[in-house]
């Protein structure tokens, strides 16, 4: 009898010892590149019941490493090592799921909270992240906070970024931008992208610490090298401003392109007034069309209003002004001043759309509340001549003059001119600044600086001051609320 159960003992440990060698050299066929012959080890294995061979092998099929990807297969196998317990498969799995239908995405919240309650930081961060975000759950921003507590002091870096954004934001916590540095710095020590990202960003706003574009760069760098879009982008600003770093245009230029690659709307409308201007490449209005369309495509306001702009003068492109009035109306209904303004004119001038007076003085308006002095003109040359408003030279003479004010000389000359036909009392409405014109009216098609019509930029810096709205001027992004992808590689 002892030596039946010493045989059997035996046999276990034999077994246990030809699993793990096969575990093993699935592994290091996976280390070595060569996923073909590491995706057939993990599949005996997993056939077998192996619980990692089969979290691995979904993995696998997932990203389609050695077999063909298969969502279908990668689900399949990882909800083998999900049932068994397996942490890691619950969370792959959830993740897998999440962006599907709305079963998937209760689904996957089921099994990001199986992974949780075992104590899975992953799964803490995952499940915190849904909260937050209110996928597959209602959104719950305190008990998200709870999650990603749980998951940062498990050392999870997603868990930490997330957690970081909770606190610079105020959700589910009371605002803290300290606290939000504290836990970027942990999750960028970390290698978290996102969260590397974020921090050169306060570095370089100062927000809880010292105002320093150097370490801004070093952190943009540090993300940058993994590939994120955005830090691309802002190491681009950089150096084309020459802040933290030399300025070198041609390296800002490669770094937009990169970052454009990834998809940052601004990083394409950047290239666009690069190649439209002809800032550090050669000037091209059919480079300057194709970039602004696929930021434009992004719903970047500027791109729209520039990409309408050439589309209403025939620059790179065919003369499309139907065209031109719904990508000035897109970018109109996000509050950009000068494709309110742009509209207005479309509407005054009939082009693309039927005549409206009415409908150019309410756009013109829109436009000249945030300042825009091409829109304080234009009113003004409407009350003048009487379009769409009883005729007054007196309420002319006051947006003439508020534009003016603000640079326009175009309204300056009209004002000059009404001076000197007759007497006209001012008392000016308050509002103030933006671009050009010709008698009142601003009929140049794009770049205008303090007043006059088709001012070329001398750089990037300037072409983009020139035509930004006021919620756009700074180029620096802030948009990392996302967390790192936290699905895991075998």
């Amino acid at each position: 009898m002892l030596n039946n159960r010493l045989f059997g003992a035996a046999m276990i440990v034999m077994a246990l010892t030809a699993c793990v060698t096969q575990n093993g050299d699935a592994q290091k066929a996976y280390d070595r590149g060569d996923y073909a012959s590491a995706a057939r080890s993990y599949r005996t294995l997993a056939e077998r019941g192996n619980v990692d061979a089969q979290m691995r092998l979904g993995l696998m099929y997932k990203d389609g490493q050695g077999v063909s990807q298969d969502s279908t297969e990668a689900a399949r196998w990882l909800r083998m090592a999900a049932e068994k317990g397996d942490a890691e498969a619950q969370v792959n799995l959830g993740y897998l799921l999440l962006n599907g239908t709305a079963a998937d995405a209760a689904e996957a919240v089921r099994w990001f909270r199986t992974g949780a309650a075992q104590g899975n930081p992953q799964a803490q961060a995952a499940l915190g992240y849904v909260l937050q975000k209110g996928q597959g759950v209602a959104r719950d921003d305190v008990e998200a906070v709870r999650w990603l507590r749980m998951a940062a002091e498990g050392g999870d870096a997603s868990g930490r970024f997330m957690l970081g954004h909770a606190y610079e934001h105020g959700r589910g916590v009371e605002q803290s931008e300290a606290q939000a540095l504290r836990f970027y710095r942990q999750a960028a020590e970390q290698g978290h992208d996102a969260a590397q990202y974020n921090l050169g960003v306060m570095y370089f706003e100062g927000r809880s610490v010292a105002k320093d574009p150097d370490e801004a760069v070093r952190w943009y760098t540090k993300s940058a090298e993994q590939g994120y879009g955005l830090a691309l982008y802002n190491l681009g600003v950089m150096y084309e401003r020459g802040s933290g770093v030399p300025q070198d245009q041609a390296r800002a230029f490669e770094l937009y392109q990169k970052a454009a690659s990834k998809g940052v709307a601004r990083a394409q409308y950047v290239i666009g007034v690069m190649f439209r201007h002809g800032v550090g490449v050669p000037k091209s209005d059919e480079e300057a069309i194709q970039w602004f369309r696929k930021a434009a495509d992004q719903g970047d306001a500027d791109a729209q209003t520039h990409l309408a702009t050439m589309l209403t003068s025939g620059n790179g492109t065919a003369r499309n002004y139907a065209a031109a009035v719904e990508l000035f109306r897109l970018a109109a209904a996000q509050n950009h001043a000068a494709a309110q303004n742009k509209l207005g004119l479309m509407y005054e001038k009939g082009l693309g759309v039927p005549k409206d007076y009415r409908q150019a003085l309410n756009w013109y308006r829109k436009s000249a509340e945030q300042g825009n002095p091409s829109a304080q003109s234009n009113i003004g040359y409407l009350y003048e001549k009487g379009l769409g408003v009883k005729r007054s030279r007196a309420e002319a003479a006051k947006w003439y003059k508020l534009a003016g004010d603000n640079g326009h000389d175009g309204a300056k000359n009209a004002l000059a001119r009404m001076n000197a036909e007759g007497t006209v009392t001012l008392s000016a409405p308050k509002v103030r600044l933006a671009d050009t014109s010709k008698d009142g009216k601003c009929t140049a098609e794009s770049r205008r600086s303090h007043g006059k019509c088709g001012a070329v930029a001398a750089s990037v810096s300037t072409a983009l001051a020139n035509t930004q709205s006021d919620n756009q001027k700074q180029a620096i992004q802030r948009k990392a609320d996302i967390p790192h992808d936290a699905i895991m590689m075998p």
